[in-house]
């Protein structure tokens, strides 16, 4: 089965959809989409870029130490070091 090589990240409230290639972690997606996401560390170790997955999944290629299980079942994640496993819809604290 071939999988996709790029998704969309919408990001909700906002009218357009963002190119997610699986290659590149969602939080440099929206950059090159000139999002202005807050971020900081770029290593899932501050929190900054926390966002709300509201559809979709991702992935992560290493662990991170910033979410807790219940942050992890409630949606949250950490678009520095998450990659798209499928169209995604998120939510940022700020927006």
């Amino acid at each position: 089965m071939d999988l996709p090589k790029s998704y969309t990240a919408h990001i909700e409230g906002e009218a357009r959809d963002i190119p997610a290639p699986r290659s590149l972690t969602l939080l440099d997606a929206l950059e090159l989409a000139g999002v202005d996401w807050p971020s900081s560390c770029r290593d899932g170790s501050c929190g900054t870029c926390m966002g709300r997955l509201t559809r979709g999944r991702v992935r992560y290629e290493h662990e991170f130490i910033v979410l807790s299980d219940q942050d992890v079942a409630d949606g949250y994640v950490l678009p520095c070091v998450a990659y798209p496993e499928s169209d995604v819809g998120l939510e940022g604290s700020s927006f």
